[in-house]
């Protein structure tokens, strides 16, 4: 059976292990999802019919990108290049109409209790009005984060930067460009058996730190980690 070594850990697995989603190969020890060399891909497929090589993988049609001294796919002439690149949040986009429904019901509801007179107890009206407000306004908050929000990914001035704005959100974090050593795409599973994806950067000192978290699809996050090596210089 044909043998891969995992592109992050360096350990050598059988190669029986593809993702579903994107055909690319799996580790089982780190979650690692990588794409096979060029050069070895003829040879695995035979052994592994599902499995997909896409190469050069080309910018998402809800991606921008500005580069600010050059455009950073071409030859960097050992020069590091500086760019921006913003797409929409992901994984929130995913459940914006039903949160949207579920807001506007809510909302509905809090209107009815507050408007149409009642004679019922005015704790029991006061009960049923927090039943409804309080699960109203985090949904509608997510809702307003689904339709606006946007990931910003930069490097500027030896800084890889990721923002998820204008509303406040999580996941945002600042790492030195000279910290990281190598990048690469993991598959997580959540709690309630979701599957998403990340791109991970593997400092110099030996931390694993989280770059862009809850990726729908694994081509996303080694899109992104193609346009950062080639940013960065990295191999």
């Amino acid at each position: 059976m044909l043998s891969i070594t995992c592109v992050n850990c360096r350990r050598v697995a059988p190669a029986k292990d593809l993702d579903e989603d994107s055909g690319f190969p799996v580790c089982r020890w780190c979650d690692a999802v990588f794409e096979l060399p060029s050069a070895d891909f003829d040879d695995a497929r035979e052994d592994l019919p599902g499995l997909k090589w896409y190469g050069r993988l080309s910018i998402p049609p809800s991606f921008s990108v500005s580069a600010l001294d050059g455009d950073p796919w071409n030859d960097r002439e050992n020069q590091r290049r500086e760019f921006v690149m913003t797409w929409p949040l992901g994984h929130v986009g995913m459940h914006r109409f039903p949160n949207l429904l579920l807001s506007i019901f809510l909302w509905f509801s809090v209107y009815i209790m507050t408007t149409i007179p009642s004679k019922e107890e005015i704790g029991l009206r006061i009960t049923f009005f927090c039943a409804a407000a309080i699960p109203a306004l985090p949904v509608t908050y997510l809702t307003l984060v689904s339709f606006i929000n946007r990931t910003h990914l930069s490097i500027t001035n030896g800084l890889l930067r990721v923002r998820h704005g204008p509303l406040p959100w999580a996941d945002n974090i600042t790492l030195s460009t000279d910290d990281i050593q190598r990048l690469y795409c993991a598959r997580k599973k959540s709690q309630r058996h979701s599957t998403f994806y990340e791109l991970r950067a593997k400092l110099r000192r030996g931390d694993v730190c989280p770059v862009v978290s809850k990726l729908n699809h694994p081509t996303t996050a080694i899109f992104l980690q193609q346009c950062i090596e080639d940013a960065l210089g990295l191999e």
